[in-house]
Parts: C-alpha cells; sequence; structure tokens
C-alpha cells in the first residue's frame, strides 16, 4: 500500500493520479488476501471481508457436493453479506446465491440467478404474501387445427393446492409471424389463441388454424401448504 504525503497540513492535490491511488489503497484495505488453498470448514465463521474457495464439504454451503467461489463483505463481525457463485466449467451451469448475517443470526442462501429448465419447477426469487413463488415452463409443441389441445404441465392438484400469479407465453411460427400467449386477435374470436389451466392440463384452444405455430407457457404460481 503506497502512502499519501500530507505537506503543511493541507489536502493532497485531487488529481486522477491521486483519486486512484485513494481507491486502490482503500480496497487494498478492505480484502483480506487468503491463500489460495480450498476452504472446507464452517462459512458461518468467515466475519472478515475476503474471497476463498471453498470445497464441495464445506459447511452451510449453497449446494453439497459442489466447489463455490465465496466472497465475504463484513461490516464487523454480526453484519455480513456473502456471495457464492458455483465452481463449473459451463456458464450456463453456474449458479450464484447471496445471504447476510443479521445482528448475529445468519439467513438461509437465496438464488439470484435462476435456471430455467423446460418442464422442471423453479423458484423465482419472489415471495409473494408471504409465499414462495415457483415457475414452469411447459412445451406446448404445435398449436391445435380450430380446435383445443390439451397438453399435462405435471403439477399435482394445480387449481387447488396453488395460486396462480401469472400465466405468460409465446407462439411462433416462420420468423415471420409471433403471438402472446394468449392471444386477443382485433380481426375477431376465431383468431384469439386461448390458455386454459385445470388441475393437469394446459388447454391450447383455437379458433382457426394455428398449427404452424409452435408454443411455450410459463406458469407463475404460490403454494397452499
Amino acid at each position: 500500500m503506497e502512502k499519501i504525503n500530507f505537506i503543511n497540513n493541507s489536502e493532497p492535490d485531487i488529481s486522477a493520479e491521486n483519486l486512484n491511488l485513494m481507491q486502490t489503497n482503500v480496497d487494498e484495505a478492505k480484502i483480506d488476501r487468503t491463500p489460495s488453498t480450498a476452504f472446507s470448514g464452517n462459512l458461518n465463521d468467515i466475519k472478515t471481508t475476503s474471497f476463498i474457495y471453498a470445497s464441495g464439504s464445506t459447511i452451510n454451503i449453497p449446494r453439497k457436493g459442489y466447489s463455490f467461489y465465496i466472497t465475504t463483505i463484513a461490516l464487523r463481525n454480526d453484519f455480513i453479506y456473502q456471495e457464492a457463485k458455483r465452481v463449473t466449467n459451463s456458464m450456463a451451469a453456474m449458479e450464484t446465491f447471496e445471504r447476510q448475517c443479521f445482528n448475529g443470526t445468519w439467513t438461509d442462501w437465496k438464488q439470484t440467478n435462476i435456471p430455467i429448465v423446460t418442464t422442471t419447477e423453479f423458484k423465482t426469487g419472489k415471495i409473494i404474501d408471504g409465499k414462495v413463488e415457483y415457475g414452469k415452463l411447459i412445451n406446448l409443441g404445435n398449436l391445435p387445427n380450430a380446435s383445443t389441445k390439451n397438453v399435462p404441465h405435471g403439477i399435482n392438484n394445480f387449481t387447488t393446492a396453488c395460486n396462480i400469479t401469472k400465466i405468460e407465453g409465446f407462439a411462433q411460427g416462420d420468423n415471420t409471424s409471433c403471438f402472446p400467449l394468449p392471444y386477443s386477435s382485433p380481426s375477431g374470436l376465431t383468431s384469439c389463441i386461448g390458455i386454459i389451466i385445470t388441475n393437469s392440463n394446459i388447454s391450447v384452444v383455437t379458433g382457426n388454424d394455428r398449427s404452424s405455430l409452435t408454443g411455450h407457457v410459463t406458469l407463475y404460481y404460490t403454494k397452499n401448504n
């Protein structure tokens, strides 16, 4: 760390060089240069600002069996923020979590980047009326020809066990047309595309031939239990 000298009790020159040096000194003072060896202890015991590589056996790691880069920012030993990024050779597989120690008590890890895989339930990261919000992406395949197509969503007793918070989707064809789902057409009722959710299925209703379009719908919901 380089020292900035004060002359005759005056302030140093406010130059770009001195400002950069001040910032560097602040950054260096904050960061604990932890040795680059794998950590396998308890993350709750890290109470200073630091960056470590945590092995999959580390206690209080977001996912057991996976290694993480852990960044810790500590105001003091009972007010601490931690971020964890999963170590992986694929950016698509990288997961990011965060938590905090508030007045000495650690919160649960919260995932901040949400990987979405078709037909796999995921947490959106939102809390609605005290309940965790979930989502599920469903592939509808080709839309029906002036009829109704039922696509299973795989959520047990969906309309009774869950509260729907949002439905969003799209249908697209030969790169010249794309429709939101559900779709309300200014051309009339037969041109609309309806989406109905039942306990077992997503029902796609069309008034004319929409079989050239393929669609996806994401259901968002909270659970009653």
